[in-house]
């Protein structure tokens, strides 16, 4: 574009316009690449369908079209919910019991597969497919598919429920369905010259895509369930790519069924999208979730729309510019109806001027439903050679928009020349006439047939996008009143708001359907819910097939058989407790702790948090449950086991510390927020999961440090553990704690471990003779011959016969792993000698031996010897991995054997670690419980006349600080209210329970212990457990991080577990609230620590050097009276000096009132100084004067006064004036007074009187 220029009046380049000129143009061609790879110009109508959709619309009535879209996704969802009024079982009670699951499972099975091979009459024309053989068919494979799952259940192949069944079923069919389908049809239909192979051969393709897509959908979900909640939301990126990716997936799987197209993306992809969506919806728990998955599916659909009406405003234009063809009095059509003006072209494509319409398909990929008369209309047509070939696919349609049509007429003429100009009968602007209107008339085929296209495809996309929400929510509100839905553990979130989630989604869906009704309907007096109505009902076979194979198989994935009956009577009866007094819902707070580290260690690791997360997400009681506790509690009212049936963990919160960590006694290692009753249930079960495991893995860890670094250890345990279960968990944690491997087959296929191990001393015994060598041959050469060779090289000829040929077979098995239990009969004579003997003969032959392992005897001796047969043989031999050789020992290992050895210098490699590992014999428990810390906001405590039981209140956070050397200082606990400590700031850390040890403590890092793994209210699993692998990793640097001092197995240092300060002072102000007037109360504890912690003097020289001294001074001064007045000074000077030192080493604090300081007095102080306990009684009503009974005088000892002194000498009259003293240097001043003694003498006693 150019301008003139004011100035000089020649034109220049207008460089704005041009720059908006090459955006528009970019932002065109960017906008045209989007929609050519949108699904709805990926292929178009052919002429059989349209005359097909032209008659379907002329005699079908309007109410048949309504019932058809009503009613096409209820067979699926009729037989769905049959198949839930069935009753299942708890599948604890095993394969045999759950006989109604395989009712259910053979029911479904066969519906399935009759459903899913009855599509084969559509997509295989005249196979002759009847009823009866497709009910044989389906027959043949649900006795296949439920015989074989059968089997597996009842061998404990894979146990039962049998995991994955649907997946692995897939394969079951595939197995068993050919096989049926040949008994049936025979081997003609499959010939490669029959008429039904290429129909095969597209069916096959189109089956196999859509079961890829079908195991793809379950994964996506299991994904987003473990994705955490934060950032669920990324999905919302996810699933437009994957949808993408599918759709395009599907249609290249069904390119030769181009007029199917529309309906086999719809009903594969965008129904599995919506099914997802509508999953999410009901189950996130997050309003700004399901919001954001409903704006998602509407900008898409918004996308959708755009693209159509771009799309119908390009055959607008076409339709403006060929009006004046439809005018003439022999087309009785409307103006704008558009089918019937794509009909009469193409009908008469010569009336309209059209010379070719090559492009486009005369015939549909399979045979369509017509009026006769159009059926011959076709054969006519077909012999013009007009239209393309029988076979043709359709090549991408480009987005033409309205813009881009205004000046159609002027590039058609510059582009196309339909009459020669050479041969004319007509004036040349009448033949630009004619060739005009031909190719405008071609042009409204094509692209009214690829229209028609993509309106069908997204009628279907919305019909689906409306019924799926509405089959969901109407399966999950009656399923919510049958018995089954316990099985179902996403039933927990299926509320009101839930459904309330997914009618909206619906009623948005069915508002974007209308609204491309009404849009089409006004702009080509064309209703797309007659077009849907036609493919739903002229595609029955294909659209029943999908629905069933989808609805019904896919809304039972999660179907599940757990429950929560591993607790104790207890826990149910005080639940019931709870329920019966209203308080069931109380908010509480539970801490899981220990109070004493196993194996006199000072250290544990925290383990089995994964499995105590899986019983909280599968927390419920089911049907069996229910009525096995109606018959345990009689007398409960109904409505309590009414309310227990509702209960899973959707409103609890789980804290807990890192698994793997290394923990210490009374840090909370799980806390529980949440309502009272659930809480209480959850005490057995979580104690039963994180007892042994954390056991178990301390003692792994235990053994592995006294092994030494270098050293591989494996556990052997399973034939002495406690069970499966147990042996299960000994293989799990070990590992975790840093053992190599397991002999445990089992644990390695569940959780990955890596298996090892060799044969046993029957293998052994099993052989008796070289003759016993059934199959002499290794790698084409005789291996026997090649063993004995070295055997009288090495002058080994005395040594067992049966052993070495034990040996031989086994290396023979196994000539790359070749490791042998060398002790049956003898190690040094016989064992080591025939393993050197095979071990050379597999080097001979390329092989590399692993080595030997020992099960008894002095282990530490014979690995030596072991060791030295190597070397030797090494050296002879010039082998030197022989030198390295593996000895592993085995034998009832236990710690003070490890230790013993390494004392030794033993020459072992290896250990097989079994009944000390997996029984814990040091100590079979460890002692883990479950505290109530608060409740309603106020924090509860538990006290104990034994200190250790007393419990710390309130919701606490816990800290490790760090100190300058990145070692841990300590772990402290604080108030969740409390500031959290920072680094470089210092702080107070106090004993909770020990007034003396306290420390200030500066921290040059902070690390918080608890982190929030289950958060019910917000969807569950909070965030991406750790691998097994990446616990194992994390034990090791845990042991990386802690002083070894603290972990060392011999005089361990005890590692610090503090409160705050603020946490200290509660703690004890709650304890006096709480305590009872029988139970030993605070400042009598205080005194029993500080007593503790005081320097002891012999109680016999102690009243002994008092007595001498009360004789001396009766000596000096005579006067009685006298005397006691300088007792009472003597006394006095030391109060007033002791209270320094009482204040330092007692700790206590400010006593409120005078009835507090007594207390004090007499529970600590004189427990400090004196270790005797003193009663205060005989208070006075103003609470000013009171009496101290002292039990226990050590003064009173070996006294007896003269007659003389009765009543007049107040021997332990020092004791008033230590009181006065002390208390007056804390600003309160007394006045003692001594009243009674009774002193005890050698023999007898003698009574002071007042």
């Amino acid at each position: 574009m150019s301008r003139p220029n004011a100035w000089t009046g020649t034109d220049q380049p207008d460089t704005k316009s041009t720059r908006k000129l090459h955006c528009t143009s970019a932002w065109t061609r960017l906008e045209d690449k989007w929609n050519e790879i949108q699904v709805g110009r990926q292929g178009s109508y052919s002429v059989e369908r349209l005359e097909s959709l032209y008659h379907y619309c002329s005699t079908t009535s309007p109410t048949r079209v309504a019932l058809v879209c009503v009613f096409t996704p209820c067979p699926a969802l009729a037989f769905l919910l049959l198949l839930e009024c069935l009753p299942l079982r708890s599948p604890d009670e095993g394969w045999s019991a759950n006989w109604m699951f395989w009712v259910r499972l053979s029911l479904m099975v066969f519906t399935l597969a009759f459903v899913g091979i009855s599509d084969m009459i559509l997509f295989i024309p005249k196979l002759g497919f009847t009823f009866p053989k497709r009910v044989i068919v389906a027959l043949g494979c649900t006795i296949g598919y439920v015989g074989t799952c059968l089997l597996a259940a009842a061998t404990n192949i894979f146990g039962f429920p049998i995991p994955f069944i649907w997946q692995f079923g897939g394969l079951l069919i595939v197995f068993f369905l050919p096989i049926m389908l040949l008994l049936v049809l025979g081997f003609t239909p499959f010939r490669s010259a029959s008429p039904f192979r290429q129909h095969f051969s597209r069916y096959i393709q189109l089956t196999g895509g859509f079961m890829a897509l079908a195991g793809v959908y379950p994964l996506y979900k299991v994904v987003y369930d473990f994705i955490p909640v934060k950032l669920k939301g990324g999905t919302l990126v996810a699933l437009p790519l994957w949808k993408f990716a599918a759709k395009h997936f599907m249609m290249r799987c069904s390119r030769e069924l181009e007029d199917f197209i529309p309906m086999i993306t719809a009903l594969t992809v965008d129904l599995f999208s919506a099914l997802f969506v509508t999953v999410c919806i009901s189950s996130s728990g997050s309003l700004t979730l399901s919001i954001l998955f409903i704006a998602t599916d509407i900008g898409q659909a918004l996308l959708e729309f755009r693209e159509v009406r771009a799309n119908s405003l390009t055959v607008l234009d076409i339709l403006h510019e060929t009006a004046s063809e439809f005018h003439s009095p022999q087309e009785s059509v409307k103006k704008s109806d558009l089918l019937a003006k794509i009909i009469a072209v193409t009908r008469n494509p010569n009336g309209f001027n059209v010379k070719s319409l090559k492009f486009t398909r005369l015939w549909a990929c399979l045979p369509h439903s017509m009026s006769p008369e159009q059926e011959k209309s076709l054969s006519s047509l077909e012999n013009s050679n007009l239209y393309g070939s029988r076979g043709l696919i359709s090549t991408r349609r480009k987005s033409r928009r309205k813009s881009r049509h205004r000046s159609l007429s002027a590039r058609l003429l510059k582009s196309t020349s339909i009459v020669p100009s050479s041969v004319s009968f007509l004036s040349e602007g009448s033949v630009k006439r004619v060739a005009k209107r031909g190719e405008q008339s071609r042009q409204l085929v094509v692209q009214g047939l690829q229209l028609l296209f993509h309106c069908e495809y997204l009628a279907l996309v919305e019909y689906i996008e409306c019924v799926v929400p509405l089959v969901v929510a109407t399966h999950n509100v009656v399923l919510n009143h049958l018995p089954n839905a316990e099985y179902y553990p996403a039933s927990n979130n299926w509320g009101v708001s839930a459904v309330l989630n997914i009618l909206v989604f619906a009623a948005l869906e069915i508002a974007s359907l209308l609204l491309l009704h009404f849009f089409l309907q006004r702009k080509f007096d064309f209703s797309p819910l007659y077009q849907l109505a036609f493919a739903l009902e002229t595609q029955m076979y294909l659209v029943q097939a999908l629905l069933f194979l989808e609805i019904v198989a896919l809304l039972q994935y999660e179907l599940i058989h757990l429950g929560p009956m591993l607790t104790d009577l207890y826990q149910i009866t005080m639940v019931y407790a709870y329920w019966k007094v209203g308080r069931h819902n109380d908010h509480a707070v539970f801490d899981l702790f220990f109070r004493k580290n196993p194996f006199h260690g000072e250290y544990t690791v925290f383990a089995g948090l994964e499995e105590a997360l899986a019983m909280v997400n599968t927390f419920k009681f089911t049907a069996s449950d229910i009525a096995y506790l109606r018959e345990v509690l009689p007398h409960a009212e109904d409505g309590f086991f009414t309310w227990l049936s509702t209960l899973d963990c959707s409103s609890v919160k789980v804290y807990a510390v890192k698994e793997g960590s290394i923990v210490f006694p009374r840090i909370p290692l799980v806390r529980i927020e949440g309502s009272l009753g659930v809480g209480q249930l959850l005490e057995t079960p979580l104690l039963n999961l994180l007892n042994f495991a954390s056991l178990i893995t301390t003692n792994a860890t235990r053994f592995k440090k006294a092994a030494g670094p270098d050293k591989k250890l494996l556990e052997f345990g399973l034939r002495r553990a406690q069970g499966p279960d147990g042996g299960l968990s000994a293989s799990r944690y070990s590992y975790m704690a840093g053992f190599a491997g397991t002999s445990n087959v089992l644990a390695g296929k569940l959780h990955k471990i890596p298996i090892m191990g060799t044969h046993a001393h029957a293998f052994v015994q099993a052989h008796t003779t070289l003759d016993d060598v059934k199959v002499t041959m290794l790698d084409g050469k005789n291996f026997l011959d090649v063993v004995l060779k070295y055997r009288n090289e090495l002058g080994h000829t005395q040594t067992n016969d049966g052993e070495l040929a034990a040996f031989i077979a086994y290396a023979i098995a196994f000539p790359d792993a070749f490791l042998a239990l060398v002790d049956t009969y003898d190690t040094l004579s016989s064992g080591v000698p025939n393993f050197v003997c095979v071990a050379l003969a597999l080097h001979e032959l390329g092989h590399r031996p692993v080595g030997i392992r020992l099960d008894s005897g002095d282990l530490s001796y014979l690995s030596k010897r072991c060791r030295d047969a190597f070397v030797a043989a090494g050296e002879c031999y010039g082998i030197d991995y022989f030198k390295e050789l593996n000895v592993t020992a085995s034998n009832d290992i236990n710690e003070p054997v490890l230790n013993s050895l390494n004392e030794q210098r033993h020459e072992i490699n290896s250990y097989g670690i079994g009944t000390h590992l997996v029984t814990c014999q040091a100590q079979p428990a460890l002692g883990m419980v479950y505290k109530l810390v608060e409740i309603n906001g106020e924090p509860r405590i538990k006290l104990s006349q034994d200190v250790s039981k007393v419990t710390i209140p309130g919701r606490k956070e816990a800290f490790r600080l760090i100190g300058a050397n990145g070692k841990p200082l300590l772990d402290l606990m604080t108030g969740c209210n409390e500031k959290e400590p920072e680094v470089g700031r210092k702080m107070l850390c106090r004993n909770p329970f020990d007034e003396l040890r306290r420390a200030y403590v500066t921290p040059s890092q902070v690390i918080p212990l608890h982190h929030l793994f289950w958060d019910g209210p917000n969807g569950g699993l909070v965030g991406e457990l750790p691998t097994l692998e990446e616990r194992r990793q994390y034990v090791t640097e845990q042991f990386e991080l802690i002083r070894e001092d603290v972990v060392r197995s011999l005089n361990p240092t005890p590692y610090k577990v503090s409160v705050s300060n603020e946490l200290y002072e509660f703690i004890h102000d709650l304890w006096m609230k709480e305590y009872p007037m029988s139970t030993p109360r605070p400042h009598q504890r205080l005194g029993d620590a500080a007593w503790s912690k005081m320097p002891k003097v012999n109680g016999e020289l102690f009243a002994l050097t008092y007595g001498s001294l009360v004789t001396q001074l009766i000596k000096d001064f005579e006067d009685l009276k006298v005397v006691n007045q300088q007792l009472d000074k003597m006394g006095y000077n030391i109060g007033v000096r002791l209270v320094d030192e009482f204040l330092a080493k007692s700790g206590v604090n400010n006593c409120s009132d005078f009835k507090e300081t007594a207390e004090v007095v007499a529970k600590v102080a004189f427990k400090m100084f004196l270790g005797i306990n003193v009663e205060v009684s005989q208070w006075n009503a103003e609470g000013t004067t009171c009496s101290l009974l002292i039990y226990d005088n050590p003064l009173t000892e070996f006294v007896e006064l003269p007659p003389s002194a009765y009543g007049v000498l107040w021997y332990s009259n020092v004791l008033c004036g230590v009181l006065r003293g002390a208390l007056e240097m804390v600003q309160m001043r007394v006045d003692a007074q001594f009243l009674k003694d009774v002193l005890q003498g050698d023999e007898v006693g003698a009574e002071g009187n007042d």
